[in-house]
């Protein structure tokens, strides 16, 4: 396992670029070796753990495994519009909390 100073090593010395951007409705994450980049689809990892989160508040007696399942079942069913339109909510939602501090 990578340790903190590994990383951060990485992100000082590297040539890799880090773009966080829509991918496709499957991936969360992918690396160009050719072009050094790696790519982050940050609209899938925020709305799986917003589903998440939100399967937690509506079952808060059922266990992880079963939130896990039902996070997976309920992403699964979203639209690729359903999840970008989330996301920007999400996004807006991030910057007004950044804005208030």
């Amino acid at each position: 396992m990578a340790s903190l100073k590994e990383l951060k090593r990485f992100f000082e010395d590297s040539e890799y670029k880090i773009s966080f951007n829509w991918i496709d409705k499957n991936t969360f994450g992918n690396i160009n070796y050719s072009k050094e980049k790696i790519f982050i689809n940050i609209y899938i990892l925020l709305i799986n753990t917003f589903i998440h989160e939100f399967l937690h508040n509506k079952y808060p007696k059922l266990s992880e495994k079963k939130i896990e399942e039902k996070t997976k079942n309920y992403s699964n069913h979203l639209t690729v519009s359903d999840i970008k339109k989330i996301t920007k909510y999400l996004l807006k939602k991030m910057a007004w909390e950044k804005e208030k501090k």
